[in-house]
């Protein structure tokens, strides 16, 4: 099917970039969940399929790219032992969270 414009080229339909991958981390949606539900230091998480729990430790609201930003420390308590993550939960242009970083230290 043609574009409006010829050739193929689409001009109806415009597509924009976050610039951020997703998080790909199966922890991902149970730390989010609990920061989002209790934006503060102590907040719960636990993702029962991987085994996995921790709480918040640490929450700092800040910006990035003029967004509101949640910078955040969680533990992480499983099998393999207990580890510290940070990450930084933004808001997307719909209004709701998501996580644009998660790393283990």
């Amino acid at each position: 099917m043609q574009g409006v414009l010829g050739k193929g080229i689409d001009s109806v339909l415009t597509t924009g970039s976050t610039g951020n991958t997703a998080v790909n981390d199966p922890n991902a949606p149970a730390i989010l969940m609990a920061l989002t539900q209790n934006p503060q230091p102590g907040a719960v998480w636990e993702n029962a399929e991987e085994g996995a729990r921790g709480i918040i430790s640490s929450v700092d609201r800040k910006e990035e790219d003029g967004v509101p930003c949640l910078a955040f420390r969680s533990t992480r308590e499983s099998f393999d032992g207990v580890h510290l993550y940070e990450g930084t939960a933004c808001q997307t242009p719909r209004g709701v969270m998501a996580l644009r970083s998660l790393t283990r230290l």
